[in-house]
């Protein structure tokens, strides 16, 4: 019984230790903040090992004033104040549940001359959550407006733009927001009645456009200037809520310098964590010299030339543009920095990994039956992308084999299937398919898709009458039928 007990009391002790830890793991520290004026920006900085916080702003009524949600680490966030704040404690919370930080500040009341009235002989606009100031035009079912030039901001009553996507033209960008993000905004408002849509679109620096660096490896151009994209709902009583991650119903189109090489242009962001541009797609448009593409988050952008040489291909290699193009669309990638090893094998892995970002396939849901893709190894998404778009099986019911080098007739029957998951069935005549010396040599499994592969210009033979079905593919190989791919799925 003694023992019983002395069991009980140190089990009680433990438990008692490993949930005080438990519980005060998490924890959220704000940065004091500056006291200010109407219209002064305010900057809300601090750290948290939650994974994402709410940043809330509270009036001295404790009306909410402002509204965002960050990630967590160290975070930072601004808004501007109101035209209209009054005077008095402003208290800012931080956190997710019981979990919070909070920190107050004073907005100060204007001293004489302030008030926007002295300087400039102008008017104090009015609070932009009761007026706004345009009205959009709607034509074949999109809504579109354009702020006077020289404006970055744009105001629009969501009241008169529901269910259609708006079309924000200012001078150099383009911003069409969808109706599944101004939705996604307005559920975040406890009352949506006379909420006004902000979007505001700034260049960021004016020396950017032709500037030269580097990044691993690779030189990038600047094709264009930075461009700050910020959107935003504003409710009636003045609370603004940031648009912060995207369904993908945003669209953002930039122009680009016309001396650019517009075949290695890509639009860019720029992650203030890594300090790196981050290639997010796009696609050209030569005749109005642009560049748009969806978004999936609200930063800094730009249009970008990335250019990427490998020291072991040089200029006068037959695969040295077609790596040059597929690099600058970031689906192949070297050895090493420098050394991308040309006559190498790809595996099946890597192929499939390419075929994925070539078309672009979301992420799926389920898993695979493949025992040999563990669920930690890099392959294990893209492996499980192209599975569930039905581009791929195992050798085996069970295995992948995911390290073995793709052969050229394995290689054939995923770009058919990727093929014509796009644009439909190829249709092979037998009287224009080539006769190979090694015909008999093509498994019996992927014979039609040689000849769908060789029809739709996807692959070659390998010189001299022959395919060489068995042997494994080159890297380089690998790349031309993915850029032969690439080449047949653009508009």
């Amino acid at each position: 019984m003694k023992k019983l007990i002395v069991l009980l009391i140190l089990a009680g002790i433990f438990w008692t230790s490993y949930a005080g830890n438990a519980f005060s793991a998490s924890s959220v520290t704000l940065q004091e903040i500056k006291d200010s004026r109407a219209r002064d920006t305010v900057e809300i900085s601090g750290r948290t090992d939650l994974e994402t916080i709410t940043v809330k702003v509270l009036r001295p009524n404790l009306s909410i004033l402002y509204v965002n949600v960050l990630n967590g680490g160290e975070f930072s966030d601004s808004f501007t104040l109101p035209d209209d704040s009054v005077p008095g404690t402003y208290t800012v919370i931080a956190g997710s549940g019981a979990v919070q930080d909070v920190k107050k500040f004073q907005v100060i009341a204007p001293s004489r001359g302030e008030d926007g009235g002295s300087s400039g002989g102008g008017t104090v606009p009015a609070p932009a959550n009761q007026s706004p100031t345009l009205k959009p035009v709607i034509q074949n079912g999109i809504a579109s407006v354009q702020p006077e030039a020289g404006q970055n901001t744009a105001l629009i009553a969501v009241e008169d733009f529901a269910n259609m996507p708006l079309k924000v033209r200012f001078r150099d960008i383009y911003l069409t927001v969808g109706m599944s993000e101004v939705q996604a905004l307005l559920k975040r408002t406890a009352n949506s009645e006379g909420a006004v849509l902000q979007v505001k679109a700034e260049a960021t620096t004016s020396t950017e456009m032709g500037r030269l660096t580097r990044q691993n490896g690779a030189q990038l151009q600047m094709a264009g200037e930075i461009f700050d994209v910020k959107v935003s709902l504003i409710s009636k009583d003045g609370t603004e809520i940031w648009a912060v991650q995207l369904a993908g119903d945003m669209e953002l189109s930039l122009p680009y310098d016309p001396k650019a090489d517009e075949r290695l242009l890509g639009i860019y962001y720029r992650n203030d964590d890594t300090k790196q541009w981050e290639y997010i797609g796009g696609t050209v448009d030569k005749n109005s010299e642009r560049i748009q593409v969806k978004l999936k988050h609200l930063s800094s952008y730009a249009a970008i030339a990335y250019k990427k040489s490998f020291d072991d291909v040089p200029s006068s290699h037959w695969a040295n543009r077609t790596l040059e193009l597929l690099a600058a669309r970031h689906i192949v990638s070297g050895k090493t920095e420098n050394l991308f090893q040309p006559d190498d094998h790809t595996t099946r892995a890597e192929f499939t990994a390419m075929l994925v970002r070539v078309l672009e396939l979301p992420t799926g849901k389920g898993s695979t039956p493949f025992s040999d893709v563990s669920a930690d190894a890099w392959y294990a998404d893209p492996i499980q992308r192209a599975y569930a778009a039905g581009l791929i099986s195992g050798l085996t019911d069970a295995e992948f084999r995911p390290d073995a080098a793709i052969t050229r007739e394995q290689m054939a029957l995923l770009l058919v299937k990727a093929y014509e998951a796009k644009r439909g069935s190829i249709h092979a005549g037998q009287s224009s398919l080539p006769v190979f010396k090694d015909q008999d040599q093509i498994s019996g499994w992927a014979r039609e898709a040689v000849n769908q592969a060789w029809t739709a210009k996807l692959m070659q033979g390998i010189g001299e009458g022959t395919f060489d079905a068995q042997s494994a593919a080159t890297r380089s190989q690998n790349a031309q039928a993915i850029y032969n791919l690439m080449q047949n799925l653009l508009p």
